[in-house]
């Protein structure tokens, strides 16, 4: 047998172990004091509150320091995926459809929230994406709202956000 001839995905055991890892991120590389980021999250996706929950996260965004932001949209995937999952809410990036990824899935009390995050483009492009590819088809039945972001990269933060409930 030459070189690897079997494929293996690399997940997280379990949702403790994803809240214990996510928190580590944001503590160690952005010093980001998370025990009143958890509850904060964790309430506003409680409440649906998707318009706290941004505002959440872009305030969290702020804190990190200028020169550990990078201009990609992976960097800021992760980062809100690292800020969601540290509250202990079950949040998947990257999920596959017949026709694409969806960048983050949130499911929440029978509540799908599906993020399409740009960067320095705009969130109407964002939505539009979602929209096009159909994301939200797999999860028809549950209550499915879809978010389309824009980061500026200047800015190094949210500037623009939809919201809308499918």
């Amino acid at each position: 047998m030459y070189g690897f001839e079997e494929e293996y995905i690399l997940d997280y055991p379990n949702l403790e172990v994803k809240d214990s890892f996510s928190r580590l991120i944001l503590e160690s590389n952005y010093k980001v004091e998370i025990k009143e980021i958890n509850k904060t999250v964790w309430k506003t996706l409680k409440n649906n509150d998707i318009k706290g929950l941004i505002e959440e996260i872009k305030r969290i965004i702020s804190a990190i320091p200028y020169n550990l932001h990078k201009k990609e949209e992976k960097y800021y995937h992760s980062l809100i995926f690292t800020i969601i999952a540290s509250a202990g809410i079950d949040v998947k990036a990257e999920e596959l459809t017949n026709l694409g990824r969806s960048d983050l899935v949130i499911d929440f009390d029978e509540r799908i929230y599906l993020f399409e995050i740009k960067v320095d483009k705009n969130a109407e492009e964002a939505i539009n994406q979602i929209k096009e590819k159909k994301y939200y088809e797999k999860y028809k039945g549950k209550e499915i709202y879809i978010i389309g972001i824009n980061i500026n990269s200047e800015k190094r933060n949210i500037d623009d956000y939809i919201i809308e409930k499918i």
